[in-house]
């Protein structure tokens, strides 16, 4: 009779240490539970290759199109808008995405829709900061590349996405809601009016209406 209490007793034990063990093994340790909620969160907030697409040839539209008309270098209907796109990354994590236009021009379209608007630089130039590449991206580490490398502009935008920081006001949801629709949604063009100075092509083109 001892002997059968002893036994039962050292059952029970032992099947109450399973189910503890297993309690604990489902519980997520702290360093884990913080990298699962990390990744969920950038997730959620970067942008997808339909969207990057979108945002992209809907910028061109916006900034350049006009622009490339009146210039007569518009390319034709045959042609795409967008001549290579190059990620931007600090380590293995994408912050941005350089788009260089056809036939010139370019813009810096951020990843993650929770660090500030989608359109984090532009410029006129043409294909600059393709030059050189051969890993198939760029460095934010990479000083040569433009001004917000030189200043830690995406270093300081890394170390917020790395805290789950959300950096986007609501301005800056309402400009991503602006740009990512299908583009043959959007027409939508810049008044350059309200760029100071405005540039010259548009000045000769509000001249030459004028005149007509």
């Amino acid at each position: 009779m001892k002997n059968s209490l002893a036994l039962l007793m050292f059952l029970l034990l032992a099947l109450s240490g399973f189910a503890m063990s297993n309690d604990s093994a489902d519980e997520p340790k702290s360093d884990q539970g913080i990298g699962i909620q990390q990744e969920i969160k950038t997730d959620n907030n970067k942008i997808t290759e339909e969207e990057l697409h979108n945002i992209a040839v809907n910028y061109y539209k916006y900034i350049f199109e006009e622009e490339h008309e009146w210039k007569g270098i518009r390319v034709d209907s045959t042609k795409s808008v967008i001549k290579n796109i190059t990620p931007l990354k600090d380590g293995d994590i994408t912050l941005a995405y350089i788009v260089n236009y056809n036939p010139r021009g370019y813009a810096f379209i951020s990843a993650y829709k929770s660090l500030y608007g989608p359109i984090h630089s532009t410029g006129g130039g043409n294909d600059t900061y393709k030059n050189g590449v051969e890993e198939g991206f760029l460095s934010i580490h990479d000083k040569r590349i433009h001004h917000p490398t030189q200043s830690g502009y995406y270093e300081r935008l890394s170390q917020a996405l790395k805290e789950g920081k959300v950096l986007s006001e609501e301005k800056d949801f309402k400009s991503w809601e602006k740009f990512n629709k299908p583009p043959n949604e959007f027409n939508e063009r810049a008044n350059f009016d309200n760029q100071y100075p405005p540039p010259k092509w548009w000045l000769e083109k509000k001249k030459f209406l004028e005149n007509e």
